[in-house]
Parts: C-alpha cells; sequence; structure tokens
C-alpha cells in the first residue's frame, strides 16, 4: 500500500470540511471515521475549516482557514445565518443566483495547501467547491470531492427549491462543471454513484464508491433484559419521517403494552412530534447526551432501533449515520423501505424493512419484540459487520486506493 507522498514522506491529505465539527453530526460522522483510518496506517490528515481553531482534535490536525468572523466569534452564527439563507425558499433562489456569478476569493486556503505541503486535497461536499473554485482552480495538487449528499436534492426535500425551478437547474449544472475538473469523486452508494454520473455527466470510472463504516462499541453483545426499549436516535428534523414511528406505537402498545419509547430530544420538528405523541396519548422518553460514551451505554440496552425515512431521492442515495450507530451496538433495526441503502438490512440480516405505513411499521417492531432469538441474531449479525466488512478501516481502504491510482 503506497503511503508515500511526492516530498518523500507519508501522504498529506488535506479535507476542507464546509461545517463547525460539533454542527452537521451525519458530515463530522463520515470525517472522522475516514481521518481517523486514515491515520492509522499513515496517511497524515488535515482537517481544514474556517469554523475551528487551529490545534488538534483527537489526535488529528485541525487548520484554520484564517477569517475575520472566527476572530470575531462570530463564526458560529455565521455558519447558522447561512444555512437560514440557503433553507429559505426566498432567500435560496437569491443565494444561488449570486454564486452563479461570484465565488469566495479567500487565498487563505491555497496559503493552508502550500505551506502544509499537502498531497490531495479532498474537498467535502458540494458547496465547499463551489464557493472555493477559483482557489481550487489554482491548485497543482490532485483533488478530490466527496459527496455527503446531493446539495440540490436535499434543497428540494426542504422545499428551499422546486426541481421546475430554473435556480436548481442553475445549481445542479453549477455542480456539473465544477465536478468536471475534480480528479476523482467519491460517493457513499452505488445509486448515488449512478445518480452523479448519469447528472453530472462523469464516467463511471471516475466515481469510486466508499460507503459509511462504523468501528465496535462494545467488547461483547450485551443480555437485554426488562420491558422492551425502542429508540429512535436521529435528530427529530425534516426528511426523516418520525411520524410514521410515532403513528405506530399505538399498535405497538395495543399488543406489547410494557414496551417503553425513547426519541432524541433535539430537530426542527421536536415540538411537533411531541404535540402528536400528546394527541396520541402516548408516552415518548426524550433523551439527549453530551457525550457520546453515555449514548453508547444507553443504545445498548435497547432492544430495537427504528429509522424512518421520507420517500424522496435524497434520502434514498445517502445512508443515514444512524444505521451505522445501532449497528456499533448490536442493535437489530426496523426501518421503512424507501430503496437504496435501506436494501441492506434485508441483504445483510441486520432488520427488518416495512412499507411506509404505521400498521406495518409496527409489525416490524413487535416482531423483534416478541422473538427474542430472532432479534439477538440479527443484532450479532450487525456487530460483526461493524467489526469486519464495515468497519471503518475497511471501508478506508477504498479511499486509499483511490489516493494510490491518483499518486502514481
Amino acid at each position: 500500500m503506497i503511503i508515500v507522498g511526492s516530498s518523500g514522506k507519508n501522504i498529506r491529505v488535506g479535507f476542507l470540511f464546509p461545517h463547525p465539527l460539533t454542527h452537521s453530526l451525519g458530515s463530522s460522522y463520515r470525517l472522522f471515521g475516514l481521518v481517523s483510518s486514515l491515520k492509522k496506517i499513515g496517511v497524515e490528515p488535515f482537517i481544514i475549516t474556517p469554523y475551528e481553531r487551529t490545534g488538534t482534535i483527537d489526535g488529528i490536525k485541525v487548520v484554520n482557514i484564517p477569517n475575520v468572523f472566527l476572530n470575531l466569534r462570530l463564526s458560529n452564527l455565521t455558519y447558522d445565518l447561512a444555512r437560514y439563507v440557503f433553507y429559505n425558499r426566498l432567500l435560496c433562489k437569491l443565494a444561488i443566483r449570486m454564486m452563479n456569478k461570484n465565488s469566495i476569493k479567500n487565498r487563505g486556503l491555497l496559503n493552508v495547501v502550500q505551506r502544509y505541503k499537502l498531497d490531495l486535497l479532498q474537498i467535502e461536499q458540494e458547496p465547499t467547491l463551489l464557493l472555493n473554485q477559483p482557489i481550487c482552480n489554482q491548485l497543482s495538487i490532485p483533488l478530490i470531492l466527496d459527496f455527503h449528499g446531493i446539495w440540490a436534492e436535499e434543497l428540494v426535500e426542504s422545499k428551499a427549491l422546486t426541481r421546475e425551478s430554473k435556480e436548481y437547474q442553475m445549481l445542479q449544472d453549477m455542480v456539473g462543471q465544477a465536478v468536471s475538473k475534480m480528479r476523482a469523486v467519491v460517493v457513499m452508494s452505488e445509486e448515488m454513484k449512478q445518480y452523479v454520473s448519469e447528472t453530472y455527466n462523469v464516467s463511471t470510472s471516475m466515481v469510486h464508491v466508499v460507503e459509511l463504516g462504523a468501528k465496535p462499541r462494545l467488547k461483547r453483545f450485551p443480555k437485554r433484559g426488562g420491558p422492551p426499549k425502542v429508540v429512535h436516535a436521529g435528530t427529530v428534523s425534516h426528511g426523516k419521517h418520525v411520524d410514521l414511528f410515532i403513528n405506530s406505537i399505538p399498535y405497538v402498545i395495543e399488543k406489547q403494552p410494557n414496551t417503553r419509547f425513547y426519541i432524541t430530544r433535539k430537530g426542527d420538528l421536536l415540538n411537533e412530534i411531541q404535540n402528536m405523541a400528546k394527541t396520541l396519548g402516548i408516552h415518548i422518553d426524550y433523551f439527549w447526551f453530551a457525550h457520546e460514551r453515555p449514548l453508547w451505554r444507553f443504545m445498548s440496552t435497547c432492544h430495537v432501533g427504528v429509522l424512518t425515512a421520507s420517500h424522496n431521492i435524497s434520502y434514498r442515495l445517502s445512508p443515514p449515520a444512524k444505521l451505522f450507530d445501532y449497528m456499533s451496538v448490536g442493535l437489530p433495526i426496523v426501518a421503512n423501505d424507501v430503496g437504496g441503502w435501506t436494501s441492506l438490512l434485508k441483504e445483510e440480516d441486520i432488520g427488518i424493512l416495512t412499507e411506509d405505513d404505521p400498521k406495518a411499521f409496527s409489525n416490524g417492531v413487535l416482531e423483534l419484540i416478541e422473538n427474542p432469538e430472532l432479534a439477538q441474531n440479527r443484532g450479532r449479525r450487525a456487530l460483526e459487520l461493524v467489526k469486519g466488512k464495515h468497519n471503518w478501516d475497511n471501508v478506508t481502504k477504498k479511499l486509499v486506493s483511490v489516493y494510490e491510482t491518483l499518486l502514481s
């Protein structure tokens, strides 16, 4: 395995990241999973961002792109404002039209690449590439774009855009032009590979699938006793279709009245979900852990992990990080079948797929609750997968292969 760069030292790879490290948990999950495994094999990763100060996090070097907002301690506010703009129907269209005319000409990125003698730059997500296009065009090192999702489709899902709008097509055209200047493209699923290749006219040989992964959070498979505990550990936000889970709960209680239900106390639609539960007269325990270890301990005591998603292109293409969180603690999973990543549950025998219907979803939950041996077998299988096939160390080998090709 080649890990030596042009300088004769270990490969130095920059990861240009568009979020504060604590604000986009799914994206940070992928970022730290990849860079931690790369570091193990001798690749030297650098996380480059305008939202964090230069330093070290979990042994990974973080490099700041200088900006006045960080110095004034306004970077998080700036980030939140940008998110508000792009998820507002009127402002989103205006922002896309402005992006089509102008890009940020911040030489800070160029200075970072030169100062740290990077061999490769991996750009995380399309907005980062579009906003830094002028500087990226000046770089002589290979550039890789890592799609965490499809930005235009996410904006459609949030109702900030429609596919019929000229701004949607404008954004897709901008992404296509930017992608054409990349040396390689990385995606998270075969379905995303097909979408990127067809939509942005990219050769399939240039698009590489590097899935999400995980690492086991338990040394041994847990003994799960007591009343059944069913957990939805993802955020309560648009597109997560948590209402499907809420509406399935009365059917579960009808047959298994001792079952306890848990939902994360975080997300844009939390109040809406709480009101829905009150209307149905069902009790939900809402939880939040500021640190990961208590979260893993709690999840390991649960009996079923649920994943719900809306039927749309955005969620079908992008596997949720929470799927791998469940697997990492040996939780069998129930999900509604939206295609794409959900097929993993059936193919790997780690859970149950249901129709997009509350009664059908409740039957999936009940099947695992009422068959402890089935639940245990599928949970064990999930834990085995994150020790092997879906372990970050094995997933990252695919990314290293891309690096080798670009530097050979």
